[in-house]
């Protein structure tokens, strides 16, 4: 009889470990499924100013080697160049061997798998998360804590693939580099958590700490720049706990500093588009947290920063769970209710977090806001609420447990509601017709069009469009550029847009031959800015 039970009580132990796997394995195929979603309707052929950073892989598969390091055509500098060393690096080096191994050769082939196959999201991101909860799972037992671990990091990966969003959105095609600087952030906070618990290894973190933040300049170099604001949040903050902590030292402090100032400073004397980019982005922030600017004929066709009633009403569900969580743990440590250093860290986090997006509102309004700093909050709530679930009462568990199982069911209805990769994705009509105007139009003609179909004439060959861009270089004939807006996207009679075209002839002494543009842009709810840039042609 003894051994009967025995034989019962390992047998169920291991269909609870099946159970467990299995639900992990839903829970993917789910967030696969709701990432893939999206782009029905849509074309693999994005938008906006992205063909040069989706050429990189098509470049690199073609001639067996990067593209070098070019000077910018543009503003933006996604356009036409081969510029590794800000975005197009981890491209190169990790999707090139998948669309290798796949035999996705040809630049549509590449695309689709890039839109298909979102393995950093569904994969790469949660497990990074996951490490980061492990970390505190075992620190919380090394002080002779019970921790339900299973549930956690079945929590944990579920609002990793299915809660938040804008998490979701930056995550849904594995060309997008977000989530790589969102990585190096989760591996920093294993490494600060992990190295209280295992002394002994400090110095061997520490160095990978130096490695990653060194690897984090080159893979998502904005992200670089909020690692900056949360890793000083996080060495003033342990200043503040009571017994004082040391968790970053003075010299890491430092040294990230160096690597951070000194990248910035290559790239600024070593690229023209970056030190564009620079100025403009310096001219932004001063205009929208200091309140300089002065007004701007665009301004009128400025609506980027709109946000629907109905987009903020769906977010509720997951903001308040950012919310809940982090002011949860920061309230605890500046009351001194916590000295935990796990806690300590997170609360550093987001008190750079919090710098973070007051630069990001000052520099790109509440839309980049919600888009860029809720998604890296996002991964800090999740990592804070892994430490909450273990240091809460009973109470306090269950009500974490219904909001977050409430941003898993809601964020992925609110998700697919959005049509997120409408912003950035053509519909495949508009795909369609560029394939047409590829076909039909002489590629040395120059080509009118606007900020969605001006930047993929290049994946078909058109050499010099020119269009109006959501972000480019500071207009400096406003008025005139408002002008052509009006007069061409919405016409009051039949002589607008050939007026129009007149002005763009003058403005940039060309000659406009063909016109094509989206009747997505033309609505009343774009969201272009209103710089017309003129894209020198692309090289070979």
């Amino acid at each position: 009889m003894l051994g009967d039970d025995i034989f019962l009580c390992g047998g169920r132990r291991k269909l609870k470990r099946l159970n467990l796997a299995l639900a992990f394995i839903l829970l993917g195929i789910l967030a696969w499924l709701l990432r893939v979603s999206s782009w029905i309707g849509f074309s693999p052929v994005k938008g906006k100013y992205t063909p040069g950073v989706d050429f990189v892989g098509f470049y690199t598969i073609t001639h067996g080697r990067m593209p070098t390091l070019l000077e910018a055509t543009t503003y933006t500098s996604n356009l036409a160049n081969g510029m590794i060393y800000i975005g197009e690096y981890a491209r190169a080096l990790l999707n090139v061997p998948l669309l290798l191994v796949t035999g996705n050769g040809t630049l549509r082939d590449g695309l689709v798998f890039y839109a298909t196959v979102p393995w950093p999201g569904v994969l790469v991101l949660p497990i990074t998360i996951l490490l980061g909860v492990h970390a505190i799972v075992l620190a919380a037992r090394a002080r002779g804590l019970a921790v339900n671990n299973k549930q956690i990091y079945l929590l944990t990966y579920g609002l990793a693939v299915l809660g938040f969003p804008s998490l979701i959105l930056f995550t849904t095609s594995s060309a997008i580099m977000d989530y790589f600087g969102w990585i190096f952030v989760g591996l920093l906070f294993y490494i600060l958590v992990r190295q209280r618990t295992m002394k002994s290894a400090r110095l061997r973190f520490t160095a990978m700490a130096v490695i990653f933040l060194f690897d984090l300049q080159i893979y998502h170099h904005t992200t670089s720049l909020f690692a900056a604001l949360m890793i000083a949040g996080v060495f003033l903050f342990q200043y503040y706990a009571r017994p004082r902590i040391r968790i970053i030292g003075p010299s890491f402090f430092v040294l990230y500093g160096v690597l951070l100032m000194s990248f910035i400073l290559y790239l600024t004397l070593a690229l023209g588009g970056y030190r564009l980019a620079l100025a403009e982005s310096l001219g932004t922030l001063a205009n929208g947290i200091l309140g300089v600017g002065h007004d701007n004929p665009l301004a009128g066709i400025q609506t980027s920063n709109e946000y629907a009633a109905d987009r903020i009403l769906v977010r509720l569900v997951d903001v308040s769970l950012i919310v809940t969580v982090l002011l949860a743990i920061t309230l605890r440590v500046l009351s001194r209710k916590s000295t935990d250093p796990t806690a300590v860290t997170v609360a550093g986090l987001t008190i750079g977090m919090t710098a973070a997006a007051i630069f990001v509102i000052g520099w790109g309004g509440f839309g980049n806001f919600f888009v860029r700093i809720s998604a890296i909050s996002a991964v800090v709530s999740i990592l804070g609420l892994g430490w909450l679930l273990i240091h809460s009462s009973e109470r306090g568990r269950r009500s974490l447990l219904a909001l977050s199982l409430a941003v898993i069911f809601v964020s992925p209805v609110a998700f697919a509601e959005s049509h997120a990769s409408s912003q950035l994705d053509l519909y495949e009509s508009e795909s369609t017709a560029m394939a047409w105007v590829g076909t039909r139009v002489p590629h040395t003609s120059t080509v009118f069009s606007d900020s969605r179909l001006a930047s993929p004439l290049i994946y078909y060959g058109i050499r010099t469009p020119i269009g109006f861009e959501d972000e480019g270089l500071a207009a400096q004939n406003p008025l005139v550029l408002s002008n052509i807006y009006y007069s061409f996207f919405r016409p009051t009679g039949s002589d607008s847009p050939p007026h129009a075209i007149c002005l763009i002839d003058k403005l940039y002494n060309t000659s406009v031959q063909y016109a094509v543009y989206s009747q997505y842009f033309a609505s009343d709810n774009t969201g272009v800015v209103g710089y017309a840039n003129t894209y020198e042609p692309a090289s070979e």
